[in-house]
């Protein structure tokens, strides 16, 4: 069994909070439910996954408990990562967990099992979702996403992660920066060893080299994971990214 963390915390309002009249994002209603509940029926289908934390606002999230979703609420801290380990201290520390973000409601319960099913056996400290840009394209060609080129295919990463509780709560102070560039590779590229950015620049870097790399830095075991559900990627920052998502949405 496993354990789930949804982070739906938010700071300042930006123009897709001003267009959509919420002051959080994950209270967008797109059809009939909030990208929130799209989260939680995804991951509420899944059988084992045990236990779900929501990271937000508990005003609001509040009222979407009362709608008949079963989860601990967990008000919101001031960074990413100290969401992340607020969510993870109100479960059970020894279970592996799932954390989501809350802007992805393409997601599905097929894609969730999927993820889980690739991290088996469960040994490692830190799984994490990589897409081709071919699948990414394939499916959703007009979705616009950070690539990196690397030795087996060009890819991107997904909003979705496995990791071992007390891994994370030990070291948020040294991966809050590199947590910080999930989006913007190439600064995560600029602090590698001469030889990575090297083998990058010729494009020879690899995805065990990436995994090695994570691995010594940050003295775990990481572990890259293949996945052609690309919904897993497409997350809702912009107003655009709304309108595109409400498009697909079925």
């Amino acid at each position: 069994m496993f354990n789930a963390v949804i982070l739906a915390g938010s700071s300042a309002k930006g123009d897709l909070e001003e267009q959509e009249q919420v002051d959080n994002k994950a209270f967008i209603y797109i059809n009939s439910l909030t990208m929130i509940e799209t989260i939680l029926v995804a991951l509420e289908k899944v059988e084992y996954i045990d236990n779900i934390a929501v990271v937000g606002p508990p005003d609001g999230m509040n009222e979407i408990k009362d709608k008949g979703y079963f989860f601990e609420i967990v008000e919101q801290q001031e960074t990413y990562l100290d969401n992340i380990a607020a969510g993870l201290e109100q479960l059970d520390l020894d279970k592996p967990c799932v954390v989501v973000s809350a802007d992805i409601p393409l997601i599905t319960q097929e894609a969730i099992e999927d993820f889980l099913g690739r991290c088996a056996p469960y040994d490692q400290d830190f799984y994490y979702p990589i897409i081709s840009k071919e699948d990414c394209e394939k499916k959703f060609p007009e979705v616009k996403r950070t690539y990196v080129r690397l030795r087996e295919g060009t890819f991107t990463g997904g909003n979705i992660m496995m990791i071992k509780p007390s891994w994370i709560l030990n070291k948020i102070e040294d991966i809050q920066m590199y947590l910080s560039y999930r989006k913007r590779p190439w600064k995560i590229i600029r602090t590698f060893p001469y030889l990575l950015i090297v083998k990058f620049l010729i494009r020879r870097l690899t995805i065990k080299d990436l995994e090695q790399y994570v691995s010594q830095l940050m003295n775990i075991n990481a572990q890259a994971v293949s996945s052609s559900y690309v919904e897993i990627a497409v997350d809702v920052d912009k107003v655009e990214d709304l309108a595109l998502v409400k498009k697909y949405f079925t």
